[in-house]
């Protein structure tokens, strides 16, 4: 049935109404039979409203607002910004020293144990100088009789009796010989091995009878302070400048679940050729339990600045016209709709991203939401 038919049909059928209501109010109560007709307009408006739907209607529909899609803002305010240099190390000592005798011998004794602990200039170990002790027993004997042959030269001198020559050569000899006696007792502690610092014994490996080398591969003693700490680390080429004596440091120890803060304390000057790496270093606070060539997790801070605009590194997108992100704009009727803003990018941090330019302090951020609305659209947070 076509449009027209419906609509004559309907129109018919609502004149008989009128009449036939016109012809019952007269016999009727009213007020009963106005309700009727209002409920019988009703449900002709509600069917002349769906054929003009079927058909496509003539009747222009009532504009809406445009829609609003619901985001989620922050909004942007100056920060301090650093950024973080991250780099493995290992833990290391400026006192650990591989201890070897001053000239080699046979062990005639090990007066330490592993874990032992000692100062400086204690005996670690002593070597066999049965051969040195008897040169100074000889010689020993050769001061005695120079000692007897000046005295007499002396005496006879006093008295006028000899010449001079004779006991100036007699003194000579006696001063020779002691000289050479000084000399002895001072080589004589080279057959110890003394402790040249203060610390724990890490290492024993030598053993009575065994013969100890000057310098040999693996040194007979290993000495540490635990005292002394560092962490030493080696850094890309291209950080080069960017690191330097003073920058502010932290140190973790996972092993130990310890985080330190601390500072560089030495920056190399050579570049390995190898790795392309140099290496810095930092001291660290003594710690219980920590051991040396522990793996240490170093972030050294080589960017900072007291107030940045940061925004999370997953707003940002990219397009044709570089990157940019979306903010919430109030318009003249007070309504929020998404402005594209193109940005600069500084240093990112972490899930962060410093903008040198493109947002500043009180712009509304859209941080979720972002991926589906289009610049000029509504929305609402």
């Amino acid at each position: 049935m076509s449009y027209l038919k419906h609509s004559h049909f309907l129109g018919m059928f609502a004149i008989a109404i009128v009449l036939l209501s016109g012809c019952q109010a007269t016999t009727g109560d009213k007020a009963t039979e106005l309700k009727k007709l209002k409920d019988q307009q009703s449900k002709l408006e509600e069917q002349i409203q769906a054929l003009e739907q079927e058909v496509g209607g003539t009747a222009a529909a009532t504009p809406q607002p445009p829609k609003e899609t619901p985001v989620e803002v922050v909004e942007l305010r100056p920060v301090s910004f650093s950024h973080f240099l991250e780099v493995q190390g290992k833990v290391d000592c400026n006192d650990n020293i591989a201890v070897s005798p001053k000239q080699p011998g046979i062990v005639t004794q090990v007066m330490v144990v592993r874990g032992q602990k000692v100062n400086k200039g204690d005996v670690l170990a002593t070597l066999d100088d049965a051969v040195f002790q008897q040169s100074m027993q000889e010689l020993q004997t050769n001061i005695g009789f120079a000692r007897t042959i000046y005295e007499k030269q002396k005496a006879l001198w006093d008295q006028k009796i000899g010449t001079e020559v004779q006991f100036l050569t007699a003194k000579n000899n006696l001063e020779t010989l002691e000289y050479k006696m000084a000399t002895l007792q001072k080589q004589a502690d080279l057959y110890n091995v003394r402790a040249p610092i203060s610390g724990t014994v890490e290492e024993v490996n030598i053993k009575v009878g065994e013969g100890a080398m000057v310098g040999s591969p693996i040194p007979p003693f290993r000495i540490v302070n635990l005292s002394n700490m560092k962490v030493l680390a080696e850094l890309a080429e291209t950080y080069v400048g960017k690191v330097r004596v003073g920058d502010d440091a932290e140190v973790t120890l996972p092993d130990l679940g310890k985080t330190f803060t601390c500072k560089v304390k030495t920056v190399g000057n050579i570049i390995n050729n190898a790795g392309r790496t140099f290496q810095v270093e930092l001291k660290l606070p003594t710690v219980p339990d920590i051991r040396t060539n522990m793996i240490a997790q170093v972030k050294i801070k080589d960017y900072a600045t007291a107030g940045a605009i940061v925004v999370p590194i997953n707003t940002i997108q990219n397009s044709e016209e570089g990157n940019y992100v979306y903010t919430a704009t109030k318009s003249a009727e007070g309504r929020y709709m998404a402005t594209k803003q193109l940005v600069a990018l500084g240093v990112a941090s972490g899930d962060v991203m410093e903008i040198k330019n493109g947002l500043k302090s009180g712009d509304m951020l859209i941080t979720t939401g972002f991926q589906n609305i289009n610049a000029g659209q509504y929305v609402k947070f």
